[in-house]
């Protein structure tokens, strides 16, 4: 899919990333072979031209560019169109106002000539210092009787890199213009399919920008994470990434939309929107598709519409919509409000005094330091238990059958030796863990050791006999050692008290007898309050608001499981106060 970057304030934003310091000098082919139809009903000299376009749009203000063209005016005679290449425009930097003009330009011209590579590619270096980078733009070979390798050749003694970008071409022309490109280690890439042309044209001349390896791994666009780097506060590898850029892996945005420093209105797409509202006091509206949607400093009014969506008020007082669906808010700093609406939403009010509505769902609310206000509405039948780590179990091997033991004790084994000589015969057992009571009687006791793995593990016991004569025969039976799993144990901690909308923290204690790594999920009733983190056994408790009199009891469940599955559980009751405030007569 083709992302859209709609940009109200690009010169402050400079979305484009630098070039290289030389800058690039672009030759574009307009020879009369670049007249045949491509597709979608245009020739490749129209896809040339859009391509060409899109990459001045994406260049940085700052970066150095020129173009060279040739064919463009005369079809015949063949001597005149061989002399007929052209600077349309000179090497420096262009603003991006400026770049109006120069797209008009490029609009304007057609393909009729021959193809003048050798001299069009002496003709670009000799406009550009020592050191700019070549892109030729072409769908052939050359035709003017030129030996464009030996310009290259010297060109490359010089500093020049040639990079040749080819159009449909046949066999025989990627070979030579791969091998011309390859000359001073530039790269060739083949256009095969037209709607390809303008991204490829863009991945040679903008750069990918660096993006930190905890952040690359998510695969997300590194355009868009340099973006969200430049203007979001949260430093690199930060936890808060992982929310966002997971997001994003899974709702590619169609559309990018950026503010301005300045009080906006942004309005979203049907599809899936990027909105980033920078300072000021914006108004966004996401609409349908599942949008990221960020307002930045300032005081933010944001609507995330139908689709499920992310939105970050950023630091000031926001009041933040989920809208029909299910929906991840963050407030952040300031005192925001934030309302869930329809659909099962996770409501997180960061620093200030936040009010946080659940609305119809099944819903998480979170208000984070401060005096908060939490409501919630939504109802939780059943209320789904948390999803905890997978056990991993390593498959048994299919062996032949099997005598069983348990870890830690042992099984009487006896081996049946006949020797047809009737020599006097020794018997050795082996096995590569545990041990015997006598590694050479006919009949011994093994001794299981003890196992890691959750299924038990199969240990083979050989058998060796040997005659006096040296003569040897053996025999293999496996023994399946049974891992005896205990189950953890575990203590939710004492009773507790405390005011509604009030704080307390859990007291919560678990181990494994067997020494096994365990994973902790605290259970909390829908709606009776929340947990900044219920996988740790020590979470702080949000008490939530009661509207008996006398108070109510709250029930919190912390269930251990150990990696093979084994679990304990066990209860804390915490008291919650209605705090009573009397009412003010006026």
């Amino acid at each position: 899919m083709r992302v859209a970057w709609l940009v109200l304030f690009l010169v402050a934003l400079g979305l484009g990333v630098l070039a290289g310091p030389a800058g690039y000098i672009f030759i574009l082919d307009a020879s009369n072979s670049m007249n045949d139809p491509w597709a979608g009903g245009k020739t490749k000299f129209a896809w040339a031209q859009e391509a060409l376009i899109q990459t001045i749009q994406a260049l940085a203000e700052d970066t150095s560019f020129g173009l060279v063209v040739f064919g463009h005016r005369y079809a015949e005679p063949k001597e005149k169109s061989c002399a007929d290449i052209e600077l349309l425009f000179p090497f420096r930097s262009y603003s991006f106002a400026e770049r109006a003009a120069l797209i008009s330009r490029i609009q304007e011209l057609k393909a009729r000539g021959w193809t003048p590579l050798a001299e069009s590619l002496r003709f670009a270096a000799a406009a550009v210092p020592a050191g700019t980078r070549l892109i030729l733009l072409t769908d052939g070979e050359e035709t003017c009787g030129g030996d464009p390798k030996a310009v290259v050749a010297d060109l490359c003694q010089k500093g020049y890199v040639l990079d040749v970008v080819g159009i449909a071409l046949e066999a025989q022309a990627q070979e030579a213009l791969r091998a011309l490109a390859e000359t001073c280690g530039g790269k060739f890439v083949l256009a095969a399919e037209a709607a390809a042309l303008p991204g490829i044209l863009i991945e040679i001349a903008v750069p990918a920008p660096q993006i930190p390896d905890c952040l690359a791994k998510y695969g997300v666009d590194p355009k868009i994470v340099a973006l969200l780097l430049e203007h979001l506060p949260y430093p690199a590898c930060d936890p808060m990434w992982d929310v966002i850029l997971r997001f994003l892996a899974a709702n590619p945005p169609a559309k990018v939309i950026v503010g301005t420093p300045g009080d906006d209105i942004l309005f979203g797409t049907p599809e899936n929107d990027l909105i980033l509202g920078l300072d000021g006091n914006d108004k966004i509206f996401g609409f349908e598709g599942n949008d990221l949607l960020i307002g930045g400093p300032g005081d933010d009014l944001i609507q995330g519409g139908p689709g499920c969506d992310l939105i970050l008020g950023g630091p000031g007082n926001d009041l933040l919509f989920g809208g029909p669906a299910d929906d991840i808010l963050y407030g952040e700093e300031g005192d925001d409000r934030l309302e869930g609406e329809a659909g099962n939403d996770l409501l997180f009010g960061g620093p200030g005094c936040d009010i946080l509505l659940g609305g119809p769902g099944c819903n998480k609310l979170d208000g984070g330091p401060g005096q908060n206000f939490l409501y919630d509405e939504g109802i939780c039948q059943p209320c789904p238990l948390p999803t905890l780590p997978p056990t991993t179990v390593k498959p048994a091997p299919i062996v032949s059958p099997a005598k069983t033991v348990e870890e830690g004790k042992s099984i009487l084994l006896r081996a049946y030796v006949e020797d047809p000589d009737r020599d006097p015969v020794k018997v050795t057992w082996r096995a590569p863990k545990g041990f015997f009571s006598d590694p050479h009687a006919l009949e011994t006791l093994y001794y299981a050791p003890l196992v890691a793995d959750c299924a038990g593990e199969f240990i083979p016991i050989t058998v060796v006999a040997e005659d006096a004569c040296g003569a040897k025969a053996e025999d293999t039976i496996w023994i399946h050692v049974l891992n005896v799993n205990s189950p953890p144990a575990v203590d939710a901690g004492p009773d507790l008290a405390v005011d509604e909308g009030g704080k307390v923290r859990l007291s919560g204690w678990a181990c494994d007898p067997d020494g096994d790594p365990i994973s902790v999920t605290w259970i909390v009733p829908c709606g009776r309050g929340s947990l900044d983190d219920p996988h740790s056994l020590t979470p702080i408790f949000t008490a939530p608001l009661t509207e008996r009199c006398e108070g109510e009891v709250v029930e919190l469940v912390l269930l251990v499981r150990d990696i093979c599955g084994a679990e304990s559980r066990d209860t804390v009751r915490i008291f919650v106060r209605n705090v009573n405030r009397p009412a003010v007569g006026g």
